[in-house]
């Protein structure tokens, strides 16, 4: 895909002239522009402008200059001076476009079958441990394991374990591929977003589900999930599974 095919997808996106020029010199520095806006780029009628870039009645190119000028500036006149509007925002730009492109299941707390909590961000996953007995000295127990991939914070909720992962995850299709450390290699394991959970395969073909659209574990004194938690948990795992991929191993769960 060349640079203006990339901006046309965004326009038919529903960006803007100016906002789909801005992200498409994010990953193409020397476009500038697609051939129809350079096309646009004609001298405006006599007396619209002044040289130096000043509308004729003393509103200059600023952005109230152009709300005011209106039909006084050619659209490509226009696009050029949002474009440098938008410019003034800096790095802001880049991060809403990596807000945007994010998948959508990233941010989004995934519960096991035991009550651990699972977030998956940009090149790593945080475990959520909520029980009882994980207090903070147990938590600091985590920052020793792995070859410094882990790290951990104890908040008043609990302890969240974060391991940090060499590479982002890759879509494939209908679900992510992401690959975490094992000792000296990498296991890599395929999550397949839906709503109100997910399903997790690994190498091997087993599956787990997670479920995201339920209230917060709750644990008896063993430090076990709650029986009503449990039951909740089941009636909503029983639905992904019946979303989630087939030639998926589910002996280890009983959902049923």
């Amino acid at each position: 895909m060349d640079s203006n095919q990339y901006y046309h997808s965004l326009m038919q996106q529903g960006y803007s002239s100016a906002d789909a020029i801005h992200f498409t010199q994010q990953y193409y520095p020397n476009f500038d522009g697609p051939s129809q806006v350079m096309a646009m780029m004609t001298p405006p009628p006599p007396g619209s402008m002044e040289m130096g870039g000043m509308v004729t009645g003393g509103i200059g190119t600023s952005a109230a200059g152009v709300v005011a000028a209106g039909g006084g500036m050619s659209v490509a006149t226009i696009a050029v001076v949002s474009v440098l509007v938008l410019g003034g925002v800096g790095t802001g730009g880049y991060f809403l476009y990596d807000y945007l492109t994010e998948p959508d299941f990233y941010g989004e707390t995934y519960w096991t079958e035991d009550g651990m909590g699972v977030i998956f961000e940009e090149n790593k996953i945080v475990y959520v441990l909520l029980a009882d007995s994980y207090y903070e000295e147990f938590c600091d127990y985590f920052e020793d394991m792995g070859d410094g991939e882990y790290s951990s914070e104890y908040k008043k909720d609990g302890c969240y374990v974060t391991l940090t992962l060499s590479n982002d995850a890759e879509e494939k299709g209908d679900y992510y591929k992401i690959c975490v450390p094992e000792g000296d290699d990498e296991e890599c394991i395929k999550v397949y977003p839906s709503d109100g959970g997910a399903v997790i395969k690994d190498s091997d073909g087993g599956c787990d589900v997670l479920v995201s659209d339920i209230r917060n574990p709750d644990f008896d004194y063993d430090d076990e999930v709650s029986e009503d938690w449990q039951d909740d948990f089941q009636d909503k795992a029983a639905d992904i599974e019946d979303d989630g991929p087939s030639n998926c191993d589910y002996d280890k769960l009983d959902y049923q």
